[in-house]
């Protein structure tokens, strides 16, 4: 089978953890036996950088996966839906008959309605292909995307073979706004074999690990402060990530003089992530609003116990057997749940949390899920 994904977002010379789900995604379907080729048009928003090579069509080879991909700088046009759109769905087609001219896929499969979802959508009626989109958007679980854009989302879910949402929240949210009862199913991301739980020395301190973009969304701030307002003994907190709240982060641990404490690692690659994973006692991540959330599964892969709050993404994945699900921005429950982790420790099971997860969110139960998906609509457009 030739699958051709679309992703609204994907790895890239700035950050190569973005969209990483999207790659753990294409990958596994190529490990299946099928032929996966990516084509993505990234959004290049302000600083342009490099912006004398955007537009171009560039290719490269990677673990097997083919992806093609432009980058293309927004002008501040993602405010005004109609041009947004048009412009994306101009050059996804720009990409896709770069593909065709030696290739002719089965199956189109794209990630986001906003954009690549939509965009997606005018080369199957352009080309007779079947399209099933997957949504991730955490924007649309907060609906904060500009409210001319739901009509996109609306054309894509009505219009796409297949619709798929991450989480249950998300998947009531599309509902909600589209008024489209029955037709969303769920399938969630696939968790990196790569963080799958492997032994390890004993820490000298309990070690609290939290993988995430610093900006407002993930209350990484929050977690700082209940951290040092527990007091919590022989304890560190590591956190990995980059984004505009570091300084605020930096200050808050000056004003805690917790710098022997707390660690802020910047960003890192996957390995080094995975090894954290396994080198940590516990993850907690308590962001305001996830989709899906696949740092908690990473977590879970690696055996590790999670702290999490009711944030849409984590609500299915945390249970009392595996972690501690707490209330939005209350620092008083995530102050009980980093005490109690540390105290009860050796009640959670690591091979049992590990192995449960892969279980669930392994590349291969997911893919063959998608595939025998993906087989079915074929089969109903060929009839």
């Amino acid at each position: 089978m030739k699958i051709l994904i679309l992703p609204s977002w994907y790895e890239n010379t700035r950050n190569e953890q973005e969209g990483i789900f999207f790659r753990n995604q294409a990958e596994a379907l190529q490990k299946e036996g099928h032929e996966v080729t990516v084509l993505v048009a990234h959004i290049l928003n302000w600083p342009y950088v490099n912006i004398k090579e955007c537009f171009a069509i560039k290719e490269y080879y990677k673990n097997n996966v083919h992806v093609i991909y432009t980058t293309i700088p927004t002008f501040g046009m993602s405010s005004i839906s109609s041009v947004f759109f048009g412009i994306f769905c101009y050059h996804y087609m720009r990409l896709y008959h770069y593909y065709l001219k030696n290739n002719v896929a089965d199956i189109l499969y794209a990630h986001s309605f906003w954009p690549a979802g939509y965009a997606a959508l005018q080369i199957k009626k352009k080309y007779k292909i079947p399209l099933v989109v997957q949504e991730h958007r955490s924007t649309v679980i907060k609906e904060t995307i500009p409210r001319s854009s739901w009509k996109y989302l609306k054309k894509t879910v009505e219009n796409a073979d297949l619709f798929w949402s991450v989480s249950l929240p998300l998947k009531e949210i599309i509902e909600k706004r589209t008024g489209i009862y029955g037709k969303i199913d769920i399938m969630p991301n696939v968790v990196g074999e790569i963080f799958r739980r492997t032994n390890r020395k004993a820490n000298s301190k309990f070690i609290f690990l939290s993988v995430g973009n610093l900006i407002k969304r993930k209350r990484m701030s929050l977690l700082v402060e209940a951290f040092c307002e527990s007091r919590i003994e022989d304890a560190e907190l590591w956190i990995i990530g980059e984004g505009e709240e570091k300084g605020n982060i930096l200050s808050l641990i000056k004003k805690f003089n917790a710098s022997k404490k707390i660690k802020i690692w910047g960003q890192k690659k996957v390995e080094e992530v995975a090894k954290a994973m396994n080198t940590c006692d516990a993850f907690v991540m308590v962001s305001e609003r996830e989709t899906f959330g696949v740092v908690y599964i990473e977590a879970l892969a690696a055996g590790r116990p999670v702290i999490a709050t009711k944030n849409g993404g984590a609500n299915d994945l945390v249970s009392a057997d595996n972690g501690i699900l707490i209330d939005i921005d209350n620092k008083k429950q995530l102050m009980k749940a980093m005490w109690y982790m540390k105290d009860h420790i050796e009640e959670y099971n690591a091979d049992i949390i590990s192995n449960h997860c892969f279980e669930k969110f392994s590349s291969h139960a997911v893919s063959k899920r998608q595939i025998a998906e993906f087989r079915r609509i074929i089969e109903q457009n060929s009839e």
